[in-house]
């Protein structure tokens, strides 16, 4: 088929969501396991032994640790990961490795973006932690929340650009980011509380694990309002097998529940 053929005809809206969904939320799940390694092997290098589970990281408390350093290499972690991995997609063909880095960096970047907006609403995650540390008063908060609300716009725009190289067609973006958004967040939404199940979380830790996860993705459905400001490429869509969408989806789900059956525990 040449390359205009396959332009013309492109992927199904179901091979679109489902494909993009599978990706996205795979990619959530392992960069949200990253972060919290971030936070125990900090921890465990300053002398404090950690034990990392699903969606939390807890340090017993040592002589000489820094809770604060602790608690700030998750989101600092998040955003370098996010640069590495968004720069490290960008000379790569269209394809699944392409699609997961580039899902990967921006999920990774929205943990920490989601973070400072949430903690202008609510006492919750690594932030709110170090606001309350650091005597942030009423508009340092408020700030805070606004980085988070531009950060979650600039993600969005990210997006975009990367779905607009290979999609046109309105229907084909709101699959790709919209409906998106939907199935993958509610397949995090199904594993997470799992997970919290599986590891007897109560109310004060399952509402965090629920809140991490169900936002890491929320940039997506603001990819649409970019539409007719970003160059259309034309380009072929591919995002690799669905076999090895599958597997690696697979993988990542069985890495979240084993952290929930069996924490890890370091130093």
């Amino acid at each position: 088929m040449s390359t205009e053929a396959a332009i013309a005809s492109g992927p199904s809206r179901r091979t679109i969501i489902l494909s993009s969904s599978v990706i996205a939320a795979s990619a959530a799940m392992l960069q949200i396991q990253v972060h919290e390694y971030a936070h125990g092997i900090t921890a465990a290098v300053q002398g404090a032994p950690a034990t990392i589970s699903s969606l939390m990281a807890e340090h017993q408390p040592a002589p000489g640790v820094d809770d604060t350093l602790a608690t700030l290499a998750g989101p600092l972690v998040s955003i370098v990961l996010a640069v590495i991995l968004y720069a490290a997609s960008r000379p790569l063909p269209a394809g699944y490795l392409r699609a997961f880095l580039t899902w990967m960096s921006l999920a990774a970047a929205q943990g920490t973006f989601g973070y400072l907006m949430v903690g202008m609403f609510m006492p919750v995650g690594d932030t709110a932690v170090l606001f309350e540390t650091w005597g942030f008063s009423s508009i340092g908060y408020i700030a805070a929340g606004i980085i988070g609300i531009a950060g979650m716009f600039l993600l969005s725009y990210l997006l975009s650009r990367e779905l607009l190289r290979t999609l046109s067609d309105p229907g084909d973006v709101v699959a790709a980011s919209v409906m998106t958004w939907l199935v993958a967040t509610a397949v995090l939404a199904a594993v997470y509380t799992s997970a919290a199940l599986i590891a007897g979380y109560n109310a004060e830790h399952l509402v965090p694990t629920l809140i991490g996860a169900t936002t890491a993705l929320v940039f997506a459905p603001l990819a649409t309002i970019w539409w007719q400001r970003v160059p259309h490429l034309h380009q072929p869509w591919s995002h690799g097998s669905p076999v090895v969408q599958v597997v690696v989806l697979v993988l990542a789900i069985a890495v979240v529940l084993w952290h929930a059956l069996a924490p890890v525990t370091i130093g």
